[in-house]
């Protein structure tokens, strides 16, 4: 009862000191503490968030109109230290007899104690700093709003602000904004300089991001962009880079109903001091090789033992210790398919978690003529065994000390196909005062058992 009696006397107690507090504690005298922002919208008033966040500057916050965590920075103190140093300056007679009663070291640490700095740091910490008006951060707020519709089609978009100075050193700012007519797009053509390249744009024409009748959206045109590159690198095109593709909006002829262009420029290459574009490639995978043991260099002398399987070539400079299909059925780098992005990135990730290999690494070795990409796939073998082991010291209902340990072996490709099994025993030597127990000796209960596992 004293508890819970103790706990509301507390909790009234920290609201009259924050209650008490002045908002304005802490805004200098020749500011203004800001308290609302209000945005009107083509003469409507916004409710939406979207625009809200535009805002480069927002009133602190507030619970059912109390500014709580305002309030809670304003009772922090500053310069603590210094607060803490001066009481003992003017009062050297004090600092003489705490020393007496503690010593110096400690009563020179009390300025770091909880209740001369740490409250006040916690209150600092979880509060929220005033928010001063700055006309700065309104014109900003502008800008955002500006480039806000401007990327939503609304070309035309005007905007401005006024700052409410009140006596009480409060201030709100109201923004307005006419948006204007929004833009459609119109027709949408394509300027392809790579002709197998307009040909594979065509395929997945129906999945584009901009269509004709839609509003204007820069993050349409984003994400076009990403599309259309995504694609590409993941059907053949092994150097398309995402900046030969443009888009070009005219808007000149009709504000609110716009032309777009798809411009998809060729492969800049820089040789030397001069650059020049040359077309666009689609390539196949050509001859897939697969090196264990290896770092990424291939070395053909140091190869002992090799094997084919299914279109790949397994090489090894020791004798090989896994079975092909154990490694190949990790890869999805196929002969003769198109060179894919997302097959590399899976591959790597699925050789990854076999758990056996070091970072692999594939590197392609480009062939113009025959428009083929050799592939070299680098796998370095971890350690065969692997050691675990750990100890931890234990107390609970049942024992009053008790001490657990585990010691683990792993063993790696134990049957050749990448799998590995995990061999442990597990042990806990404890002291309990159960009566149940005729034991007299401190460690009078114990427990002992081993683990299996297999991982393929």
């Amino acid at each position: 009862m004293s508890n819970i009696t103790t706990k509301i006397t507390l909790f009234i107690l920290i609201s009259v000191l924050i209650s008490a507090c002045n908002v304005l504690k802490k805004v200098p005298v020749d500011k203004y503490l800001l308290t609302k922002n209000e945005i009107v919208i083509n003469g409507k008033k916004n409710i939406d968030q979207k625009i809200t966040v535009q805002l480069a500057q927002q009133p602190n916050t507030s619970f059912l109109g109390y500014k709580l965590r305002l309030n809670m920075y304003n009772l922090a103190k500053d310069n603590t230290d210094s607060i803490f140093k001066a009481k003992y300056i003017s009062h050297p007679g004090k600092y003489a007899r705490q020393s007496k009663f503690l010593s110096k070291k400690q009563v020179d640490r009390m300025g770091e104690s909880f209740w001369y700095s740490g409250w006040h740091s916690f209150l600092r910490r979880t509060g929220e700093p005033p928010v001063i008006m700055d006309t700065l951060k309104a014109k900003k707020s502008i800008k955002r709003l500006k480039a806000h519709y401007f990327n939503n089609g609304y070309f035309d978009v005007t905007a401005n602000y006024g700052v409410n100075y009140q006596k009480s050193r409060r201030s709100t700012i109201n923004y307005t904004v006419t948006t204007g007519e929004a833009t459609f797009l119109d027709t949408i053509s394509r300027d392809i300089e790579t002709s197998e390249l307009d040909s594979l744009y065509l395929l997945s024409k129906s999945k584009t991001y901009i269509k004709e009748g839609q509003q204007y959206n820069v993050e349409n045109f984003s994400n076009e962009r990403s599309r259309i590159t995504s694609y590409f690198r993941n059907h053949g095109v092994y150097h398309f880079q995402q900046q030969s593709i443009h888009f070009e909006v005219d808007t000149l002829n009709n504000r609110h109903k716009a032309p777009v262009i798809i411009t998809i420029t060729d492969k800049i290459v820089k040789t030397g001091d001069s650059i020049k574009s040359k077309s666009y490639k689609i390539f196949r995978i050509g001859k897939v090789n697969i090196f264990t043991n290896q770092k990424a260099k291939k070395n053909k002398e140091e190869i002992a033992d090799s094997a084919t399987y299914k279109n790949f070539h397994i090489y090894s400079k020791n004798k090989l210790r896994y079975r092909p299909k154990a490694i190949t059925d990790a890869v999805f780098i196929q002969k003769d398919s198109l060179y894919s992005d997302a097959n590399r990135t899976l591959t790597l990730r699925l050789l990854s978690n076999l758990q056996v290999f070091n970072y692999p690494n594939i590197l392609f070795v480009e062939d113009t003529l025959t428009q083929t990409l050799e592939t070299n796939i680098y796998l370095t073998s971890k350690p065969k065994f692997h050691f675990d082991s750990n100890a931890d010291f234990i107390r609970s209902n049942i024992q009053i000390f008790g001490i657990v340990g585990y010691a683990g072996i792993g063993i790696r490709n134990i049957f050749r196909g990448a799998e590995t099994l995990q061999l442990g025993i597990r042990g806990n030597l404890g002291s309990s005062r159960d009566p149940a127990i005729n034991e007299t000796r401190f460690f009078n209960i114990s427990e002992i058992g081993a683990d299996m596992r297999l991982t393929f």
